[in-house]
């Protein structure tokens, strides 16, 4: 893999960790457990289930 595509995935990475953050930044906590149901839920898209768990077990 070129470095140009490394640096640009780690960039596409980084971008979406701030924005999952931002994301659930001010929420309620039923909303943050409701969400969590919901990528629980969602068994096809690993990739943003492990993001999105991983930022909601933070905040807790």
């Amino acid at each position: 893999m070129s470095l140009l595509i490394r640096l640009a995935t780690a960039g596409r990475a980084a971008a979406l960790r701030l924005a999952y953050r931002e994301l659930i930044r001010d929420l309620a906590q039923p909303s943050i457990e409701a969400l969590d149901q919901l990528v629980v839920e969602r068994v096809g898209d690993q990739a943003i289930s492990a993001g999105l768990r991983k930022r909601l077990k933070a905040r807790n």
